[in-house]
């Protein structure tokens, strides 16, 4: 068990759906008329054998986009730490119940060498999510909606051959909500000076 995580833990209780390819993920996801992306984070846990079954290593990398938390889920050989930048074996594609950020996974976010983190975004950022398919591997991009130079935010990919799962968090999703704070809080601004003239 990893420090800050309770041993009675059971991750399963807060997993309300769950999609084995992306495909079936991102139909899913795309059938909400806008996006909006909230935050991301990453978790691991580890998964007392049950039933004969060998204990696990899995590991979440996570995105909540309308108020929903998806976590793209792996697992390790040989319960070896990961962080975010590992690859994983890939098991499938779920959706938390939002209250797994109050349990015992994130709890340890107080302390600095926890790498479970969850962060919510200062701002909502309108996206689009979208689905490539190549010999190699799979790939969903969440990126800036609109036309012209589009800004990616995350990637997910699956690699075809070795099902490792690997995702990548972009720069520009930090500078694009930074970005769109401060343009909301200019515009709160001008607008209460115009209420008070």
């Amino acid at each position: 068990m990893f420090f800050g995580q309770q041993e009675n833990l059971d991750i399963s209780t807060y997993i309300k759906e769950e999609w084995a390819s992306m495909p079936e993920f991102c139909d899913k996801l795309n059938e909400s008329a806008e996006l909006l992306l909230q935050g991301y984070g990453f978790a691991q846990y580890e998964q007392d054998g049950q039933d004969g079954k060998e204990a696990e290593q899995l590991a979440f990398h996570i995105v909540r986009i309308n108020d929903r938390m998806f976590g793209f889920c792996g697992d390790t050989n040989n319960l070896q730490d990961v962080n975010e930048n590992s690859g994983l074996n890939y098991k499938k594609i779920v959706e938390f119940d939002n209250s797994v950020l109050s349990s015992s996974l994130f709890e340890a976010n107080q302390f600095r060498f926890s790498k479970n983190l969850y962060k919510r975004f200062d701002a909502e950022l309108v996206i689009e999510a979208k689905l490539y398919s190549y010999n190699d591997e799979q790939r969903i991009l969440i990126s800036k909606k609109g036309q012209g130079n589009i800004d990616l935010y995350f990637a997910y990919s699956i690699k075809n051959k070795t099902n490792e799962l690997f995702g990548k968090v972009y720069p520009s999703v930090f500078n694009a909500v930074k970005h769109l704070a401060m343009k909301k809080l200019l515009d709160e601004r001008i607008n209460n000076r115009k209420k008070e003239e």
